[in-house]
């Protein structure tokens, strides 16, 4: 820094222990909505894996064509709707957050996102 001729040495160095402060509250503030935007990617994921499984639960019950069979094409969606409601909340938290990602949390996820799958592709093949 150059030393201009009038000019207060108390103000810069005051000013540039400022800088550094707003900055540090800066990062703290993107960590933060980092991680509140994990934490509602995660919890929206999980209550749509739980409705997704529900509604596979109805289907199989018949509380869709109660005279019918379940509706494979539909099973075979719900399939799909389950890996995303997964799989999309695992990749957020793998971007916005990789310094606090876990793999053996995404693999217990996974290991349930696939049971969930062959739960609701075993129901379509058995009726």
């Amino acid at each position: 820094m150059q030393k201009v001729e009038g000019s207060n040495p108390f103000l810069e160095s005051s000013s540039s222990r400022s800088c550094s402060c707003s900055t540090s509250n800066r990062e703290w503030g993107v960590v933060a909505v980092r991680a509140l935007t994990v934490v509602v990617g995660l919890a929206l994921g999980a209550f749509c894996a739980v409705g997704v499984l529900v509604a596979a639960l109805f289907e199989r019950n018949g509380f869709g064509d109660r005279g019918g069979e379940p509706s494979t094409a539909y099973l075979l969606a719900l399939a799909i709707g389950l890996v995303a409601s997964v799989g999309l909340p695992l990749m957020l938290w793998r971007m916005m957050w990789p310094s606090r990602f876990s793999w053996p949390a995404a693999l217990v996820a996974t290991v349930v996102a696939v049971a969930g799958v062959v739960w609701i592709l075993g129901i379509s093949f058995a009726a």
